[in-house]
């Protein structure tokens, strides 16, 4: 009877050892997929932010070149549009990070002018988006 019951408690301490790995591992696996889910979460916010000062620079090329570098805030995003443009087109980039410098976007557009009748007309030829 003794070796019974040192054969059953031998198997429950297996068992249990068994139960406590299998939770161990599920722990770790839901830790780390909230982890990279919050990643993609703030990456997402960035490339967001970025689009954003995208748009609001096309817009504001529609009255004349931006001669200065342009900082605005996008939730908790920072936001530096650029624009660098000769006599036929330019390249427009909007860079966009968290607080901390992290999470880094940018999008980057090529585009050409047409004038007419002294109405500045944007095309855009190029567009390509970014990490780092």
């Amino acid at each position: 009877m003794s070796r019974r019951k040192g054969s059953l408690a031998m198997m429950l301490l297996i068992f249990l050892s068994a139960i406590l790995t299998v939770a161990g591992a599920f722990l770790l696996f839901s830790r780390r997929s909230l982890l990279s889910l919050s990643y993609y979460e703030e990456g997402l916010k960035s490339v967001y932010a970025a689009e954003s000062g995208a748009n609001w620079g096309l817009e504001a090329l529609k009255e004349g070149p931006l001669n200065r570098q342009v900082t605005f805030r996008v939730n908790e995003r920072i936001v530096i549009v650029e624009n660098t443009e000769g006599t036929s087109g330019g390249k427009l980039v909007s860079r966009a990070a968290a607080g901390n410098g992290d999470y880094k976007r940018y999008v980057r557009i090529s585009y050409s002018l047409e004038g007419r009748e002294g109405a500045r007309k944007l095309k855009v030829e190029d567009v390509g988006s970014d990490r780092s």
